[in-house]
């Protein structure tokens, strides 16, 4: 609620900015600071054209001086009436941090810095910077102690860190391109100030303020515009201009955030760390659109891998083998003694097995056969159909029942011998 500013800092402060408020000019010489005053002050000094004071307490000198020096303190004379002179404003005076960002070049010199953007650029699309008001209520406190609170126009009081962060302690009379607060919106702050100030409690509320001072802080709002090739991407943003810092990029496609920017080889921009190299073709893609090859351990992309038939795992076609039993395209470590994983691993069934049942529903052709041997991959049943003399191997789409493949041997031997597929129709049906 309170800045963190010492006492005498803030007492000073304040005053210098009332003097500069009221349109006088002050000079400083060490500890001792000098007023010119127009004809219209005169009245209250004797008629002295300048006074002369320090801040802080009556200091020891001769009154009869020529050039008296004041005290510049709460209870001191020239304290009040210079609080006395602030009381005439209406509307209240309005002013704003000493220093802050005010033009689009300073938004965009305090943005772009913070962003590597791979082969292209980033430019402001569009922005805005606009006053926005914040009351300042400024109170004293036990008869000697310079209190401020300050309220947005949301009715939140600003902390001793906003107000260090925006600058808000050290502030100047606005007196070039000064901003204009409407007479209904003026009225809204100004209540909202008693209404915050009464919550506070009977310290903020028992008396009135030294004054009220409307303080005009710079508001930035717009787009940066990613742009790489032909493509581009808009990123908003919005903050105080004090305190504007570049947010991350956020990448439109996967969510991620970074401040290095770059784009796949198709021209969609992304952070950098979410690109990554297909390493058969070089292609860059999202790393999410990569595959992992389940023999080499390459990161591809899908186009470059066959389906292994046992595990469903993608494999690079230049390491996919093919089973010597079903004659599946497969991942050569389901292979051993280049047989895969399914049918070295087929279970007996009998011809009532559901599975078993579908298939002879389909392909009455192998009911013929006595025993049965079963086992499933991901999309294929993978059966053997054993007679007196020869057995048959059919490797069949789960699905629609289609065969895909079917091979006979002789009983006492080991090598399976493909089916020519015109000779399927016969076996089959």
């Amino acid at each position: 609620m309170s800045t963190t500013v010492s006492q005498d800092d803030q007492l000073e402060r304040f005053s210098l900015w009332a003097i500069a408020q009221l349109g006088l000019k002050c000079l400083r010489d060490g500890d001792r600071y000098c007023i010119d005053l127009p004809e219209e002050y005169r009245d209250g000094f004797d008629g002295r054209e300048q006074v002369f004071f320090q801040m802080g307490s009556s200091p020891p000198g001769d009154e009869a001086a020529a050039e008296p020096l004041q005290a510049l303190a709460p209870g001191e004379p020239l304290f009040e009436w210079l609080v006395e002179r602030l009381h005439r404003y209406d509307p209240p005076p309005d002013a704003r941090p000493r220093v802050q960002p005010d033009g689009v070049h300073d938004i965009s010199s305090r943005l772009f810095p913070a962003y590597h953007v791979d082969g292209g650029s980033v430019h402001l699309s569009g922005c805005t910077i606009e006053d926005v008001p914040i009351l300042r209520l400024t109170y004293l406190r036990e008869g000697q102690r310079i209190e401020h609170v300050l309220i947005g126009e949301d009715g939140q009081l600003l902390t001793a860190k906003e107000i260090a962060a925006l600058q808000l302690d050290e502030i100047v009379p606005c007196k070039v391109h000064q901003p204009r607060l409407s007479g209904p919106r003026r009225a809204r702050l100004l209540e909202l100030g008693r209404r915050r100030a009464a919550e506070l409690g009977e310290r903020h509320a028992a008396s009135p303020p030294l004054c009220r001072t409307v303080l005009w802080c710079k508001y930035a709002q717009g787009r940066l515009c990613f742009t790489i090739g032909g493509s581009r991407v808009q990123l908003p943003f919005s903050g105080w201009a004090q305190t504007l810092e570049a947010p991350p990029f956020v990448c439109p496609l996967t969510g991620a955030r970074s401040f290095q920017v770059a784009a796949t080889d198709d021209g969609r921009i992304t952070v950098a760390i979410q690109i990554a190299a297909c390493e058969i073709t070089g292609k860059r893609v999202l790393h999410g659109e990569l595959v992992t090859c389940a023999a080499t351990g390459q990161r591809v992309l899908p186009e470059c891998t066959e389906i292994c038939s046992v595990t469903g795992e993608p494999v690079v076609r230049d390491a996919v083998a093919s089973c010597n039993g079903c004659a599946q395209q497969v991942a050569p470590k389901v292979l051993t003694d280049g047989v895969c994983q399914a049918c070295r691993e087929m279970a007996e069934v009998s011809k009532d097995d559901p599975r078993i049942a579908r298939v002879l529903g389909e392909h009455p052709g192998l009911d013929s056969y006595r025993t049965w041997k079963l086992s499933e991959t991901a999309t294929a049943y993978v059966l053997c159909a054993g007679g007196w003399i020869r057995q048959l191997l059919a490797v069949i789409d789960k699905q629609s029942l289609e065969v895909r493949h079917l091979a006979r041997r002789h009983r006492l031997l080991n090598d399976w011998v493909p089916v020519p597929e015109p000779q399927w129709k016969e076996i089959l049906d």
